[in-house]
């Protein structure tokens, strides 16, 4: 029961530790995105010639221009193998309807043949 008890002990004092290192990783993180949002919004206006913000929007606009295009492709492909399954089908479905047609045309051409 002791050993249950330094075990659950340990477990907190370290679930702790994590906490607070991941609360300060946190804290660092949005520190640094922030610096660096106030940094391209003072150099916009400082440096306008930079066209930090257009560039930026451009490249952003371009990524998802791309993303786009490779979702239209993606669901084109899955749309044209659809179509080609759904194609395979009707011909084999039509194909096992004409030998049926045939071979019941046959059966009676025979049964009619051995009446006569």
């Amino acid at each position: 029961m002791l050993k249950l008890i330094i075990i659950l002990i340990i477990t907190i004092i370290l679930a702790y530790l994590l906490f607070t290192v991941l609360k300060k990783v946190m804290k660092l993180a949005l520190f640094t995105g922030l610096v660096i949002i106030i940094f391209l919004m003072i150099t916009a206006i400082a440096y306008p010639q930079t066209n930090i913000l257009k560039k930026g929007k451009d490249y952003i606009v371009g990524k998802s221009d791309a993303m786009i295009e490779e979702g239209k492709d993606y669901i084109v492909g899955k749309a044209d193998d659809a179509i080609e399954e759904g194609k395979n089908k009707v011909i084999g479905y039509v194909i096992l309807e004409t030998n049926q047609t045939v071979n019941r045309a046959r059966e009676k051409i025979l049964d009619n043949l051995e009446l006569d």
